[in-house]
């Protein structure tokens, strides 16, 4: 006779085994994130510092946004990103989770989808 919890012990195999990698994924670009922000302050000081304050909802481009605030806006974009990507269950298929960061055109559309998310 079947075990009846086997297909549970199953799908929550399948659920550990996703959470592990997003795990390591999101520890990978957050230690990206901080070794290029460190690399980049002392290689040029003439775009870091400035307070600016942005207002949550505004067009972002990312070539034009000041060294300090880029990395607080990647963290917080990237977080959004994640939890949109649990949220609505989005498939490898519809966001490529290993590395959607290095796709330009799926960063400029998620980004686009998180200042309109911001704004409303």
């Amino acid at each position: 006779m079947p075990d009846p919890l086997g297909p549970l012990f199953d799908a929550l195999e399948s659920i550990n085994g996703e959470l592990t990698g997003f795990a390591a994924r999101l520890a990978r670009l957050e230690d990206s994130g901080a070794a290029r922000g460190a690399a980049k302050q002392g290689a040029s000081g003439e775009e870091g510092g400035g307070d600016s304050t942005r207002v949550p909802g505004a067009p972002i481009a990312w070539h034009r946004v000041k060294e300090g605030e880029r990395e607080q806006l990647r963290g917080e974009f990237a977080a959004w990103v994640i939890r949109m990507a649990d949220t609505y269950e989005l498939t490898t298929e519809q966001l490529p989770h290993a590395c959607w960061w290095e796709h330009g055109a799926v960063v400029a559309e998620l980004t686009a989808l998180w200042t309109g998310w911001e704004s409303a």
